[in-house]
């Protein structure tokens, strides 16, 4: 793809075979960590989202299925999973609602970004919604799981999983992500996808960073 060429891989500066034993690696070496020293639970989410997301999402579902990134977002999703049972050992309410935060964001910011690269996807032979079902297809699912996503966000609130600023900023955020997309449903061309995907950069990282410093008071 032209918009990840630059990177290291594609780019040639960095070894494929050097990328894949260090990320064999530090999976070894994390997941017997995460055991030990936090919960088994941990470790067997950890070593769930190793194996999904290599050998599931990027090796199967990227290039067979429009539903890359719905299902993709499941991976997506794991990282907070891993710190919540580290710190609790269970898995309930409290962490489906925290990684469905990220869950639900996933559609909104990669289908913004594949509505300005679709013709790249396409070339790449990546079946993101908007190369498989078009433009209209996706703005509507965009805004469908923007308000998904504001909804699962705010609903951290009354669970004491975040404070009276954290749900003024999820709301207030969410209200901008909203008439982003409503904007990028009406438009014919991509600006309004673009600035959805950059505030959707903005909107993920305060929230998570509010829930730390603003849990319940």
């Amino acid at each position: 793809m032209s918009r990840t060429s630059h990177r290291p891989l594609p780019a040639g500066r960095l070894p494929a075979q050097g990328a894949l034993w260090f990320g064999v690696a530090l999976g070894l070496v994390g997941v017997p960590v995460l055991w030990r020293w936090t919960t088994p639970l941990a470790a067997a989410i950890a070593a769930f989202g190793i194996v999904f997301y290599a050998g599931v999402y990027t090796a199967l579902l990227k290039t067979r299925t429009h539903r890359n990134t719905e299902l993709g977002a499941i991976a997506g999703a794991v990282p907070p999973l891993i710190g919540w049972t580290a710190v609790t050992g269970r898995l309930d309410l409290g962490a489906l609602l925290v990684a469905g935060v990220v869950f639900a964001w996933q559609p909104v910011h990669f289908w913004a970004l594949a509505l300005k690269y679709t013709d790249d996807y396409r070339r790449a032979g990546i079946k993101m919604l908007p190369v498989t079902h078009g433009d209209r297809v996706t703005r509507r699912q965009i805004l469908i799981w923007t308000v998904l996503m504001i909804a699962v966000s705010v609903a951290l609130y009354p669970m004491g999983l975040g404070g009276v600023v954290y749900l003024a900023v999820a709301a207030a955020g969410g209200a901008v992500m909203l008439a982003t997309a409503v904007q990028t449903l009406r438009e014919e061309g991509t600006s309004a996808a673009w600035r959805l995907f950059h505030w959707s950069n903005l909107y993920l990282g305060v929230l998570y960073l509010l829930m730390i410093i603003d849990d319940g008071f």
